[in-house]
């Protein structure tokens, strides 16, 4: 009988053991992989900051984020600007695909265990190369961790967030039907999704001029997309569009009704006709 007792006290130590170590492992010593552990889908936010001492402003810093939160995406930029003299943040609704390849970015980069600074260096927020990096998911673990990224990781993911918040105003007239109309950019991930977030504008009454802002294409083509009040869809790639432009669409009076979006530069020139696709829901 005693020497059960002793076998099993010597299991539950074992078992007591393995788990100490396991937390101590998790807590102290692991590196995550960003895409293998986290993976992608499960990341909310990424950050990345960059910062520096001036001696005509102080501190001043930019700061690029993408988000999650209740099945919206965002884009954030907090750059100091020389001309106002402050931070200007900046935030814009992407849409999901948008959001997924920012992030694939970082694929492979390190997430580890923040270590403190050298004796003969002030321990603060940046100590790493002047520059910090964060990410959060549900299982993120506490306590101070940096997210490692090289100089071409960490230029890739502030511009590709810096383009987010760069936009164009531009004009709409709907002749159709009231609806809900995004006008998003032309890019491979774009053209795979269906899900395009908040309408970006919704017409509600036909004839009248409506102004909104789109994020800037580097090409300048764009997607169009429209659904109105009775479900109809409609969709259209646009050539060419820029800051000040307008586009209208119209149901033709030819025979067949098709559906027609028309481009018009600052001037009001007409610059193309394109037919629309459409199609109940």
């Amino acid at each position: 009988m005693k020497k059960l007792r002793l076998f099993i006290l010597i299991i539950i130590i074992l078992i007591a053991l393995i788990f100490t170590g396991r937390f101590v492992y998790m807590r102290f010593f692991k590196t995550y992989v960003v895409g293998t552990d986290p993976k992608l889908y499960e990341i909310t936010r990424a950050t990345y900051l960059t910062g520096t001492q001036s001696s005509d402003y102080g501190y001043i810093y930019d700061q690029y984020t993408i988000r999650k939160r209740d099945k919206k995406y965002y884009a954030e930029t907090d750059i100091f600007d020389k001309e106002l003299k402050q931070q200007v943040v900046t935030e814009v609704e992407i849409i999901g695909a948008e959001y997924d390849a920012t992030l694939k970015l970082l694929e492979g980069c390190e997430f580890v265990r923040h270590k403190a600074a050298g004796s003969k260096v002030m321990d603060g927020f940046m100590d790493n190369s002047s520059y910090s990096a964060e990410l959060m998911w549900d299982k993120k673990p506490d306590g101070a961790w940096d997210l490692r990224m090289d100089s071409d990781t960490r230029k890739a993911f502030s511009e590709a967030i810096e383009k987010f918040t760069q936009k164009i105003n531009v004009t709409i007239v709907d002749d159709v039907a009231p609806s809900s109309v995004w006008i998003i950019r032309d890019t491979p991930e774009n053209r795979k999704t269906s899900v395009w977030g908040t309408a970006m504008v919704k017409p509600e009454e036909l004839g009248k001029e409506y102004s909104f802002d789109i994020p800037l294409s580097d090409d300048d083509k764009y997607l169009f997309h429209m659904i109105d009040e009775d479900g109809l869809y409609y969709s259209a790639d646009i050539p060419k569009l820029l800051d000040g432009w307008k586009v209208r669409i119209y149901t033709s009076d030819k025979e067949f009704h098709d559906v027609i979006l028309e481009i018009y530069d600052d001037s009001g020139k007409l610059i193309s006709e394109i037919k629309v696709f459409s199609a109940a829901l």
